[in-house]
C-alpha cells in the first residue's frame, strides 16, 4: 500500500502538461507595456531614422519590386529559391519574399522597406519573454524582454531594411516550437513529446536558413 501510494503522484507527474509561463496579471500588463515600447522605438520616424537608404536596403527594395511586378529578381531569374545576386554578394531570399506583399499593400518607400524588420523586432520581445519564462521563470522572462526592448544593436537592426533585421525572430521561433514540442530544453520537462510542434520546429528552422547567412 505504501508503494502504491508513493507511485501514483509520480505517474501523474509524468503525464502532466508542462508548466505554463505563469505570468500574473501585473506581469502581463508589464509585458504589454514593454511590447508597446518596443514597437515605438522600432517604428518612430522609421522612414527618416537612420536617414536615407543605404545600398543594401536599396537592393532589397529593388529585388522585392522586380519580384512583385515581374516575377523575376533584379538579374532576371524567375523566383529564385535560395539566393539571388546583389551588389557584389549573393543574399538569401527570405527577406525579399516577405517584402513583396508589404510593397503590394504599401508601395515602394523607405518606410515599407524597413517595416518587416520593425515588426519582427517587436514580436521578438514578447516571444523572448514567453520562452525565457518557460525555461526559467516569469520575472527572468520579463527582464530578458526589457533588455531586448532597448538593446542598441537590436533596435538598430530592427530599423534596417535588410535580411539581418529578421534574425532575432528567426532564432526564437524554432526554439519556442521546441519548447512546445516538450523537447528537454529545461530540467523537469514532463509529458510525451509532441510530433506536430517538433515538425513545426524543424520547418521554421529550415525556413530561417533562407534568411541572413550568419
Amino acid at each position: 500500500r505504501r508503494h502504491a501510494g508513493m507511485s501514483a503522484p509520480r505517474d501523474r507527474a509524468t503525464t502532466a502538461t508542462p508548466a505554463s509561463p505563469g505570468f500574473t496579471s501585473r506581469q502581463l500588463v508589464l509585458l504589454l507595456v514593454l511590447t508597446a515600447l518596443a514597437c515605438l522605438v522600432r517604428t518612430w520616424r522609421l522612414g527618416e531614422l537612420p536617414p536615407g537608404l543605404n545600398q543594401d536596403e536599396a537592393i532589397s527594395a529593388w529585388i522585392a519590386r522586380t519580384l512583385g511586378q515581374m516575377g523575376v529578381d533584379s538579374m532576371g531569374k524567375p523566383w529564385p529559391l535560395f539566393y539571388t545576386r546583389g551588389i557584389g554578394d549573393f543574399p538569401t531570399m527570405l527577406f525579399f519574399d516577405l517584402l513583396v506583399p508589404v510593397q503590394k499593400l504599401l508601395g515602394l518607400s523607405v518606410w515599407s522597406t524597413r517595416l518587416p524588420g520593425a515588426i519582427a523586432g517587436t514580436l521578438a520581445v514578447p516571444l523572448l519573454a514567453w520562452l525565457v519564462a518557460r525555461l526559467s521563470r516569469p520575472s527572468v522572462g520579463l527582464a530578458a524582454a526589457a533588455l531586448l526592448v532597448l538593446q542598441p544593436w537590436a533596435v538598430f537592426v530592427s530599423r534596417f531594411g535588410v535580411g539581418s533585421s529578421l534574425c532575432s525572430l528567426q532564432m526564437l521561433v524554432p526554439l519556442a516550437c521546441l519548447v512546445l514540442a516538450r523537447f528537454p530544453l529545461r530540467d523537469g520537462e514532463d509529458g510525451e513529446p509532441r510530433a506536430g510542434w517538433a515538425l513545426l520546429a524543424g520547418l521554421t528552422a529550415g525556413l530561417a536558413c533562407h534568411g541572413y547567412h550568419p
